[in-house]
Formats: structure tokens, sequence, C-alpha cells
């Protein structure tokens, strides 16, 4: 974690991924399975499912990234339709979270990279009964750059049905895992290798003003559109509430996935 105050990461390191971090497995070790029906493990083309204990994080992280997210009834919608802008070079990961105190619920799954679109079977969401304000959704892949990898965030569509809109704009949530005073955000385009070209910023530290940001409940904010299609850089920092910096999260984001 960095300190609060925007200074130029060495994304070439800290986003970088290497090639055997790309696998055919897509169900995290890591994780405890919950002693329960809908135990986290593999279910067909994906691994989904509750596990049994929360697992130690940051004070806080980028918990979704999304172009479009729309409401549904898990009840009565079968299947949610995941979609991306455009094919990626390499395979693409799908990580979807709850986020909300005391439900460790998650999916994961790994798309091909010819692929566009996954369709998402809500039957665990339906036995949950866990709803879009429920859930975080982040997907990405990795692009060569110098002698590593970058991991390279893609927005993603989530949808009743297969229809496409284009955008105005992205939907970012934080999820604060303790009590913030502010959250700031730096956004701008990034260079082949990931680095923030900070003569074009849009945004640079940019302060929320929502005043008091409470533990555990997510941060829902809006990003605007981000012509002209490519490679951009963001930054989420925050103070904690006693005024000490809480650290930041970094993402590379491609609007375009090439």
């Amino acid at each position: 974690m960095k300190h609060a105050r925007w200074l130029p990461p060495l994304l070439a390191v800290w986003l970088s991924v290497s090639p055997a971090a790309v696998g055919q497995t897509v169900c995290d070790s890591t994780l405890k399975p919950a002693k329960n029906p809908l135990a986290y493990g593999p279910r067909q083309d994906r691994c989904e499912g509750v596990y049994a204990v929360a697992v130690a994080g940051t004070p806080l992280y980028i918990a979704s990234l999304t172009s479009r997210f729309e409401d549904y009834d898990p009840a009565t919608d079968p299947t949610l339709h995941l979609s991306w802008a455009a094919p990626t070079v390499e395979p693409l990961f799908i990580l979807v979270r709850a986020i909300q105190p005391d439900m460790y619920y998650r999916m994961d799954t790994q798309r091909p990279a010819t692929a566009v679109g996954y369709d998402w079977p809500t039957g665990i969401l339906s036995a949950l009964r866990l709803r879009r304000l429920d859930l975080g959704a982040l997907a990405w892949t990795r692009r060569k750059a110098g002698a590593g990898y970058l991991r390279i965030h893609v927005p993603l569509s989530i949808t009743r049905s297969k229809s496409q809109a284009s955008t105005n704009g992205y939907s970012l949530v934080v999820y604060p895992a303790r009590d913030l005073q502010e959250v700031y955000l730096t956004l701008g385009p990034a260079d082949s290798l990931g680095r923030p070209k900070s003569d074009q910023l849009v945004k640079r530290q940019e302060p929320q003003q929502q005043f008091f940001y409470p533990a555990e409940r997510p941060i829902r904010l809006t990003l605007p559109r981000l012509d002209p299609p490519g490679l951009y850089y963001l930054q989420v920092s925050a103070k904690l509430a006693n005024g000490s910096p809480a650290g930041a999260e970094d993402l590379l984001i491609d609007t375009s996935v090439r």
C-alpha cells in the first residue's frame, strides 16, 4: 500500500503478471469452502459459492468496475449476460464477489481470448438472495510490456439479455474495511508500460466529498466516459477517519480491449 499522496507508481512491477499466473484453474485455492451445498468450488465452467471465513485484506480495495450493471431478480432471471467490448489477446478472468458484511460469496471464471460474452446461471445467486447492489464485478487480462506483463482491467457489462448499449461512463465501487475520512481519485491516459501521463490527467487526487465513509459499506463512484478509447490509469487513495493515510489501489483500464 502506498501513501495517500499521489506518486508515480512502479506499475511495471506492481501490476505485472507472470506467464505462469495465467493458467486453466479458476478456483482460488486460498479460500476455505463453507460446509454446505453452496460451498465455493467447481461448477461447470466456473468456480462459485460461499467460503468459510473472510480473507484478511487492506483498508480499502477496488471491488467493481462496470460499464453497465442492470438490476435483476435471480428468482425470475435464470441467466445474466456478461460482456465486454471486444476480444482480448490473452484469456480474460472474471471475478464477482459479495460486497456486504458477513457474506463470503464469490464467482470466478476464465474466458478464452476469442470470447466477448459469458452466460452466467443465477441459481446460486437466487439461493443466497444476492441482488445487484450486493455484488462487485471485475474483469482483467494481461498484456506484454517490456520484459513482463501488465494486468489490464476491462469494464464489464452485466445485463439480463444480450442487448448492448453505449456507455456514458463507468461505475466504480470501492470497499472500505475501516472508517474513512476521504477518498481521492487520480485518472488519466497511460503509456504502453502502464505509467500515467502526468500532463494529461483528468483527475489528480480529486476528493469525492462524501465526508464520511463507514467501514464495510460500499462506496459507489462514477467515472467519466474515457475518450479516446485506449489505456487509462486509475488510482484510488484514502485517509482513515483519524486522518492518517489508508494507502492506495491502482488499476490499468483498457476501454478499447484490443
